[in-house]
């Protein structure tokens, strides 16, 4: 009898969806709306829970990445250290742990930069590489699709093998795919690595957002002139764990031995590696800590900050949900009321209420589930445009929907399909059958029946004032940023950059910059051209410690300073104004060579405002002296000029023209800025020829404008507005069909009431009035209810806001006139059409 009742049960439902599909069909204009709201809802949603889901969620695609952890130091105070480890102490540790299946090395982030030379075609182009110890792709648990991966025969120290293995995406970018690339050369700055291996066609290292194109054996870095990254803690440590062996032992067998190597003063940089003693006890009181590793460093990095554009997104995308359900549940509403009569016929032919609930909800879920099919091929392209705001260049990201993509997506549109339809169900299998069966519309369209579309209607509009009101504060920031004063003219300027091997000497290095500005300035177009070793708002300048002629340090005061090193007419190309004294001369700038590393005259130092106004007030700081550690004469006070980025306040403190002062240990990267008297495009055809001209091995790349660098500092800021501007919209829209749907079944329902105004002396402006006031009353609900919710939330996001409060008055100003605006046009239309009811039909019809 169970099993009869069981497979009734089942006969039942589907004889139910069967019903929902053949009453879905009776209604394509209605239920392509409700299906086409809910793909939008849905696909928005399942779009940025893909991205979240590769960089979060989704583990790095190795063997185990749930036993993959970084290692870190803990300081005393709770924070974690910002650097990584030495290579000595990794060595340690690597040697001694027996608590871990392996502990690799690695560069953390993108690597190093390189100029590779392969045999496809002889061309040269920059690449990302990094360093990794023999290790590291077994630890990772990554093998590889051609050849073989990095061995700890390859990383002998004293006698490593200049071997590299090529990423996937490079190999058949650069490499056509070509199945016999093993065995093959490539040059990275000139030096020859043999291809041993192609990586697995899914791993990207640490870091899924990383662009590396290869890797090389720790021991190669002095080879190439690494020594510093290895040397000051640059080193990020990756271990796999044992599965046998409690996290907590491997944790204490790795703090036993970090303190054995604070002891021997191989600390990971955090402390002195002469004496870590002189820092008395705090030095043992850091600590070995295990951090996740599974979805690599970005993922790690987006976890710990809440307030990532992702999640940002993600709460915008279901509040666009949230109001497209709502419009849903108002839609089946007035959908329901109209069949008010069939419900009636089938209560009263024996129908229990719970099999009109079923079939309430079967037609809900049908529309649910379609909306959602659809909504997953929208996020399919959602993901596309998702990936172009979280890349830059060729970086890759799986953005493919899985299982658990697939699954997210049917369990929010089971659930908005079921809640949707839950009101509207509960509502119309309780119908009174006498009043049913004698279509009394206007009853059933009663004050309580409103109401509940009102509190929809309502809800919808509150929640896209929210979203509109965030769209408004991201769009106010971005201006903000676009209009940052930046110290210097952004307009008719070039950029490029020159690499040249790290077999160049002094001397021809010296020869190189001065022919290169020699020849750029000689090209048509051209106004005057300079150069620096890292260009403005880049933040790749240095900093160091520093001191000023007649100034003592307060007790604890830390002098650090940003420093740009700069050539011959740098404020005069870059348009950054001198508030006093004058720029280097030409005689000034150093070039230094074997022969004359320093010039004759004194060196001389540019300083800019704010560190001007810091450390001499008032006083006239020319002529004074900067020691750094040698005594340089300041010449000028420059205007401060970002350094880091738009957003960031720091600013270049010193102008040192000294070309050589980032040492000869490795190739170098140039950054030259033109600044043209015509179109910076125009110039930008000749200049790699220029060059060449002058030296045919050297690459010239990453040829962009001023303006370029600008927008792309401004990236994120960008696209988050754009997306809340368009989801805001979105929202918006829904919001006002919501109000015109309501209206307009209202204007249905009261048709013999509207009949009998009129018949009675009403005149159209009185009905225009009377329904304009109605979705106006309700329109200023959700105002009210949309600006609460829109000033509380605003102060989470306030950290993504760039010279505007989260209560800027100007913003919520446009939104009320935004929104009272959408309303006015949602209830003017439905108004209309009321003023225009005939009192002889309308009281005919009832």
């Amino acid at each position: 009898a169970r099993e009869q009742r069981g497979w009734r049960w089942l006969e039942q439902l589907t004889q139910d969806f069967r019903n929902a599909v053949r009453q879905i069909s009776k209604s394509p204009r209605f239920s392509a709306v409700v299906i086409l709201i809910l793909a939008l809802g849905v696909g928005a949603n399942t779009a940025v829970f893909t991205a979240i889901q590769a960089l979060v969620l989704r583990g790095l695609p190795v063997r185990d990445p749930d036993r993959l952890v970084f290692v870190e130091v803990l300081r005393s105070d709770g924070r974690r250290a910002p650097l990584g480890f030495n290579y000595p102490t990794y060595l340690a540790m690597s040697e001694s742990a027996r608590s871990l299946a392996g502990l690799a090395a690695t560069t953390p982030g993108n690597g190093h930069s390189f100029v590779a030379n392969g045999n496809a075609g002889g061309e040269t182009e920059p690449v990302l590489a990094t360093e990794a110890t023999g290790n590291f792709f077994s630890v990772m648990g990554a093998s590889a699709t051609l050849g073989r991966t990095l061995t700890l025969t390859d990383d002998t120290p004293g006698d490593p093998q200049a071997v590299v293995v090529l990423s996937h995406p490079f190999w058949q970018q650069r490499f056509g795919g070509d199945p016999t690339v093993v065995g093959k050369t490539v040059l990275l700055d000139e030096t020859p690595f043999t291809i041993v291996g192609v990586a697995g066609k899914a791993f990207v290292g640490l870091d899924p957002l990383a662009a590396i194109k290869l890797w090389f054996p720790m021991q190669m870095v002095p080879r190439l002139g690494l020594e510093s990254r290895i040397g000051d803690s640059g080193l990020r440590l990756v271990a796999r764990l044992q599965p046998d062996i409690p996290l907590e032992t491997a944790r204490a067998e790795l703090n036993l031995l970090w303190r054995q190597q604070v002891e021997a003063g191989l600390s990971s940089g955090q402390r002195p590696s002469a004496n870590p003693r002189q820092n008395g006890s705090q030095a043992f009181l850091d600590r070995i800590d295990f951090r996740p590793a599974r979805s690599g460093e970005s993922g790690l990095a987006i976890r710990q900050a809440p307030l990532h554009p992702l999640y940002i997104l993600m709460i915008i995308a279901a509040l666009v949900l949230l109001i497209a359900s709502a419009n849903v549940a108002g839609l089946l509403l007035a959908r329901g009321a109209t069949r008010q009569r069939e419900f009636a016929v089938r209560l009263a032919l024996g129908a229990g209420r719970g099999r009109l609930l079923r079939q309430l909800l079967a037609e809900s879920t049908m529309l649910a589930l379609a909306g959602g099919l659809i909504g997953l091929l929208l996020a399919h392209g959602g993901t596309q445009w998702l990936a172009l705001y979280l890349l830059a260049g060729d970086r890759s990201l799986d953005l493919h929907p899985d299982a658990r993509i697939l699954g997210f997506t049917l369990l929010i549109t089971t659930v908005v399909g079921v809640l949707c339809g839950l009101m509207p169900a509960l509502r119309f299998s309780r119908l009174d059958l006498q009043t049913a069966l004698k279509n009394q519309a206007g009853s059933l369209a009663g004050r309580s029946r409103r109401g509940l579309n009102s509190m929809l209607v309502i809800t919808q509009l509150a929640l896209s004032v929210w979203l509109v009101a965030g769209a408004g504060l991201f769009i106010r920031s971005l201006q903000n940023l676009r209009n940052v004063d930046t110290g210097f003219t952004r307009e008719n300027v070039l950029l490029f950059s020159v690499r040249y091997s790290k077999d160049y000497d002094a001397n021809r290095r010296a020869n190189l910059f001065k022919e290169v500005l020699a020849g750029v300035e000689a090209l048509p177009g051209v106004r005057s051209a300079t150069m620096s070793m890292a260009g403005l708002l880049s933040g790749g300048g240095t900093a160091m410690g520093f001191g000023v002629e007649g100034y003592t340090p307060r007790p604890g005061e830390r002098m650090n300073a940003k420093i740009m090193t700069v050539g011959p007419n740098f404020f005069e190309t870059l348009g950054i104004p001198l508030l006093r004294g004058r720029g280097p001369a030409l005689t000034e700038i150093r070039f230094p060579t074997r022969e004359a590393p320093v010039h004759d005259r004194p060196p001389v130092v540019v300083i800019g405002e704010s560190l001007a106004r810091r450390y001499f007030g008032e006083t006239n700081p020319i002529g004074f002296h900067i020691l750094l550690p040698e005594p340089l004469e300041i010449v000028g006070v420059a205007k401060d000029t970002k350094y880091f980025g738009l957003r960031n306040q720091t600013v270049v403190d010193l102008y040192l023209p000294n070309l050589g002062f980032y040492g000869e240990k490795r190739a170098v990267q140039a950054s030259f800025e033109v600044r043209t008297a015509v179109r910076p495009a125009a110039v930008a055809v000749s200049l790699a020829a220029a060059i060449h001209r002058i030296d045919p091995s050297v690459w010239v790349g990453e040829l962009r404008t001023m303006e370029n660098v600008i927008s792309d500092n401004l990236k994120t800021d960008r696209q988050l507005a754009q997306l809340a501007g368009f989801f805001g919209a979105l929202a918006l829209i829904l919001a006002g069909l919501g109000l015109y749907g309501l209206l307009s079944y209202g204007v249905a329902q009261r048709t013999r009431e509207i009949g009998v105004r009129m018949a009675l002396g009403a005149r159209a402006g009185d009905v225009l009035a009377l329904v304009v006031g109605e979705g106006m009353k309700l329109a200023g609900f959700g105002l009210l209810a949309g600006v609460a919710l829109a000033l509380a939330g605003a102060q989470f996001t306030a950290k993504l806001l760039y010279g505007v409060a989260p209560a800027d008055p100007l913003t919520f100003t446009a939104v009320i006139v935004v929104l009272l605006a959408v309303a006015l046009v949602a209830a003017w239309l439905p108004a209309r059409r009321a003023t225009k009811v005939d009192p002889m039909i309308a009281l005919r019809s009832e």
